[in-house]
């Protein structure tokens, strides 16, 4: 597959059906930002599946191998605000409580793990 244009049918959640030009290099991340224009939402609140499987935002659409016949479909989060409190690894006690939204990355989460003051929670994380 080289670097064309293919044009991706992408199902919303009004039941709307999209084709969306996308090349080879595109990131899934970068879809869901096209998707958000569409959705007028958010693109952290956007997941796009595939067969059934949600596609990894980091993953280019060369990596799951676009056709012009494939059909994304979709899903809109509900942004939720979740409490999260860590056991402190060797404590019987001490609790670190963090507030990370249900979006979240992985690497948002640790950037901000890694925000605490607690030193043998940073440690345990770098």
């Amino acid at each position: 597959m080289g670097f064309d244009t293919k044009d991706v049918q992408v199902k919303l959640t009004s039941g709307r059906t999209l084709r969306i030009p996308v090349i080879a290099t595109m990131t899934t991340q970068q879809l869901c930002e096209k998707v958000a224009e569409e959705e007028k939402a958010s693109a952290d609140v956007i997941t796009l599946k595939f067969g059934g499987k949600v596609l990894k935002r980091s993953k280019s659409m060369y990596g799951y191998g676009v056709r012009e016949e494939m059909e994304l479909k979709v899903k809109l989060l509900t942004k939720e605000t979740l409490k999260v409190h860590l056991h402190l690894p060797g404590t019987d006690k001490e609790v670190v409580s963090l507030d990370i939204f249900n979006t979240s990355a992985n690497s948002e989460i640790l950037s901000k793990l890694k925000g605490t003051t607690h030193r043998a929670l940073v440690a345990s994380i770098t």
